[in-house]
């Protein structure tokens, strides 16, 4: 099929078939079949940039069932169809870029790039040199616009991945294998541009997660060291008697302390300990355990000391003095007399 002419600077007619249908329906097909939500609104270009490094099938054949749509029985579009090589493919994104112009269409620059894209091979002389300039221009500024609207992490850095892939290939020939296309080794050698930047970010958030971890760990342990057993505090707050207040609790070992018993020898006869210790039972503290005595029994009782108008419980330290030997004529005096002193251990 000829193509007609549209102006003096256009070229003769081509002796070229229109594009094979199957290839067509067989792009249109994958186009379908393989639509991937996070592509849609990328510009043209990056979209087969991504299709590229996604690995999908019949690209190639999707960018020609668009370019049969928008310039029908193009008869370049044919041939490279037929032949799939990097100069026919320049043929064609030469022709879309003067169509784009003659005909004031710019999305057929689109299509051109996307063209040079898919049929460039590896940089190994000067013969593509602008063409691989031409794409990694329009590479670039794509993705600086998808950079600043697109909320998808991970498809701007996959995008990153391929843009900068392309513009290092011109200086990593030799790293490059020879049997792909420019595109598919522009995904691979983005993909190894950032494995030590990878590989360090990763060591950095394991290592915080260990300092944390372990952080987390020592405060845990210093919270179970200070806590009472449990249980100890409810019990112990029922042992309380009333109008008393529990200014230390110790635990066995600090009861084995020298310094702590030369201590509590000066201070015994003013504190009380807990019922449950031994301690406080040898030295008689409990009233169901104090030896029986007028003053004590008075005390378990109940009484009340005339000078201080408040319960014996409060004021006489469980009769800790009267327990020990307090004479009797003091007792004596304290009925006899009338009196009110204060009963001993009174503030």
């Amino acid at each position: 099929m000829s193509s007609s002419s549209t102006g003096d600077d256009e070229p003769d007619d081509f002796d070229l078939p229109a594009v094979d249908d199957d290839v067509v329906s067989t792009g249109a097909a994958a186009d379908s079949s393989d639509w991937d939500e996070r592509l849609k609104g990328l510009p043209r270009l990056l979209r087969y940039a991504m299709l590229v490094s996604d690995s999908a099938d019949h690209v190639e054949q999707r960018l020609m069932a668009e370019i049969d749509e928008l310039c029908p029985n193009l008869p370049l579009n044919a041939a490279w169809a037929a032949a799939l090589d990097a100069v026919t493919g320049r043929a064609l994104a030469t022709e879309l870029d003067h169509r784009a112009v003659i005909q004031n269409e710019p999305v057929l620059r689109s299509l051109a790039d996307s063209v040079r894209l898919l049929c460039l091979p590896v940089l190994r002389d000067a013969s593509f040199f602008e063409e691989y300039r031409r794409v990694g221009k329009a590479l670039l500024h794509a993705f600086k616009e998808v950079a600043l609207k697109s909320t998808d992490e991970q498809l701007c850095c996959d995008i990153e991945r391929f843009v900068f892939g392309w513009a290092a290939l011109p200086a990593s020939t030799d790293l490059l294998s020879k049997n792909f296309p420019a595109a598919p080794n522009a995904a691979i050698l983005g993909m190894r541009m950032a494995e030590h930047r990878i590989a360090a970010a990763r060591a950095t958030v394991r290592r915080q997660l260990k300092e944390e971890e372990t952080w987390k760990e020592e405060r845990e342990a210093e919270a179970k060291a200070t806590e009472l057993p449990q249980g100890l505090g409810s019990r112990a707050a029922e042992a309380i008697p009333d109008h008393h207040l529990v200014v230390a609790r110790l635990s066995k070992d600090d009861m084995k302390s020298s310094k702590l018993k030369e201590t509590m020898r000066f201070c015994r006869p003013c504190l009380r300990t807990s019922p449950r210790s031994a301690a406080s039972t040898k030295a008689g503290c409990h009233p169901s355990t104090a030896p029986s005595t007028p003053l004590s029994r008075a005390i378990g009782a109940g009484a009340r000391c005339a000078a201080c108008a408040v319960s014996s419980r409060r004021c006489c330290a469980n009769a800790i003095p009267a327990q020990r030997g307090i004479s009797q004529e003091i007792q004596t005096n304290h009925r006899t007399k009338n009196e009110s002193p204060h009963l001993p251990g009174c503030p």
